[in-house]
């Protein structure tokens, strides 16, 4: 009886699976519910929980301290939100326009 060869790929699965910055941007934007060109916790939370994180409030809270500069409890998006997406960059969430 012979075996069943199967072919090999190599990849890398970050590569393919990860959200890219223009993506969590994308994302971070759309949660900015009221349109005042800041996002709240509530709405830091709910992206984060789109992202899948299985602990949304945690990641909240670490995000704020690494991206709310000026300590106002919103990160603006023209001035901070690049700050974000570069911590929640770090934690490889999954695209979900990947099949």
């Amino acid at each position: 009886m012979g075996r069943l060869t199967l072919p090999t790929t190599s990849y890398n699965p970050k590569e393919i699976l990860s959200c890219s910055n223009p993506e969590l941007r994308t994302i971070f934007k759309k949660h900015d519910d009221n349109r005042d060109g800041k996002l709240s916790w509530a709405e830091v939370k709910a992206a984060f929980k789109e992202l899948g994180s299985h602990w949304p409030w945690l990641v909240t809270e670490d995000a704020f301290r690494h991206a709310d500069l000026d300590d106002n409890g919103y990160i603006d998006i023209e001035t901070e939100l690049e700050l974000l997406v570069t911590h929640a960059s770090k934690f490889n969430y999954k695209s979900k326009n990947v099949i």
